[in-house]
């Protein structure tokens, strides 16, 4: 059922490409390129290459023939998700333009970072509006690439390390990220599409295969052993569940959660206690960091320092230099101002609307705002906005975010057609009423045509 938008299309081929129309062909060629991009993430180890081929086979044509369409800016237009990102995407290219003291390749790239997350991002809505099914293609397709990943990954550690293995932090040595808090952002948000796609499955062992697939990237989030990338977890299938209205799923989740909490800190896996390593000062480092944050903040309170400013928190009493404020609100002020903190505080309100208006009818919106939820609740203690050019962004935020617009759009679409199909019966109602019984007036519309046609 997934491929069944692309086969029909496809067919025309055999026919002749003359009978299939050039933007038809444009909008499949670039989904198998948007699709492909963030499932092959995972087994590259050459960033640069990947991202050169993603330029010429994506971005390119995107440019050419998509984003600099009015009609589709029109459309997306209606669309308050949209609205709001696109302003906080503009917050960024401003401020990243207006940093001082940085040379001209660093303002060059503070433009080309945050556009090209935001054209893969206006592409996949484009697509999604012309094959609805192309966002769980989109999911599916990148799950799967997440998870044959992680069964590499948790297989090599077990044959080279034994059991024993498991019990350090998880690190990659090459590919697009490395640390276990990036790592767990990385493979958090296809823990929720696989929870989602499981969700809409037609068939038992469809269920159990999206389960798996869930399962294998969620235990490489448990992996690194990152706290706030697994509570990220949690509450974000915590929320689908809620969303869906599935409360034994919701019991489930909460009693699994519970249960490895309490193994790991009565020693029964193989992680260390995650209370220990607050003790250990954990905790405090958090708080001096973001202290020294909005000490910083106050040097440039309503401007910001720019996008490209050095955010390193230089932490003198401890001897410590952290490359971010390890909270992406603080770092948004400290970099944006007040424009940057409105625009993102915009941008979480929006999603928080749409998910309201669209609950119950669009279930790629509430798979896309769970999917969001794993980066905020990391982005409390660790994540960023990086605008950084193709990387995990792709996954943990642009996904999520096509998916919610797409699905906004698609909620909008179906209450004009509702409203559409509400008329033409009230229309045909009226018509009819008006035509029965010669002693009853007339309703207005008619009564009107009777006047015009009487005074011709």
């Amino acid at each position: 059922m997934l491929i069944t938008p692309w086969i029909r299309p496809l067919k025309h081929i055999t026919r002749g490409v003359h009978r299939l129309k050039f933007n038809e062909l444009l909008l499949i060629w670039l989904g198998l390129v948007a699709a492909a991009l963030p499932a092959t993430m995972y087994f590259v180890t050459d960033e640069v290459a990947h991202r050169r081929l993603f330029y010429v086979l994506g971005t390119a044509p995107i440019l050419l023939f998509i984003f600099s369409r009015p009609s589709y800016w029109r459309e997306l237009a209606s669309s308050s998700v949209f609205l709001s990102f696109t302003l906080l995407i503009g917050v960024v290219i401003v401020s990243g333009v207006t940093t001082p003291d940085i040379v001209i390749d660093d303002r060059y790239n503070a433009v080309r970072y945050p556009l090209l997350g935001f054209t893969f991002m206006f592409a996949i809505v484009v697509i999604s509006l012309h094959f609805p099914r192309f966002p769980w293609i989109l999911i599916g397709v990148v799950t799967i690439g997440g998870a044959m990943h992680s069964a590499y990954v948790i297989a090599d550690i077990l044959i080279g390390h034994g059991v024993d293995g498991l019990r350090h932090r998880l690190w990659f040595d090459e590919g697009y990220e490395s640390s276990p808090n990036r790592i767990a952002t990385f493979y958090g948000p296809l823990a929720v599409f696989g929870i989602g796609l499981a969700f809409g499955a037609r068939s038992r062992w469809t269920c159990l295969a999206w389960l798996l697939a869930a399962a294998l990237c969620t235990a490489i989030v448990l992996l690194t052993q990152s706290r706030s990338g697994i509570l990220g977890v949690v509450l974000a299938l915590l929320a689908l569940a809620l969303l869906e209205g599935r409360w034994r799923i919701v019991a489930a989740i909460t009693a699994a959660a519970a249960g490895f909490l309490a193994l790991v800190e009565l020693g029964g896996l193989y992680t260390d206690s995650f209370f220990d390593r607050y003790r250990a000062a954990a905790v405090f480092i958090r708080f001096d960091l973001w202290s020294a944050t909005l000490e910083r903040i106050q040097d440039a309170f309503w401007t910001g320092g720019g996008w490209m400013m050095d955010t390193r928190i230089h932490l003198e009493e401890r001897g410590l230099i952290h490359s971010h404020p390890h909270n992406l609100f603080l770092e948004t002020h400290l970099r944006a101002g007040i424009a940057g903190t409105v625009a993102l505080l915009a941008f979480l309100a929006a999603v928080c609307v749409g998910i309201w208006k669209s609950r119950g009818t669009q279930p790629l919106g509430r798979i896309g705002a769970a999917a969001l939820l794993v980066w905020f609740t990391h982005g409390f203690f660790n994540s960023r906005l990086y605008m950084g050019g193709i990387g995990s962004e792709f996954v943990y935020l642009y996904v999520p975010v096509a998916l919610l617009i797409s699905a906004q759009l698609y909620a909008l679409a179906n209450k004009r057609s509702g409203a559409v199909k509400k008329a033409r019966e009230s229309a045909h109602t009226v018509v009819q009423s008006g035509q029965s019984g010669s002693d009853r007036r007339p309703p207005l519309i008619v009564q009107r045509g009777r006047d015009r046609q009487v005074s011709a």
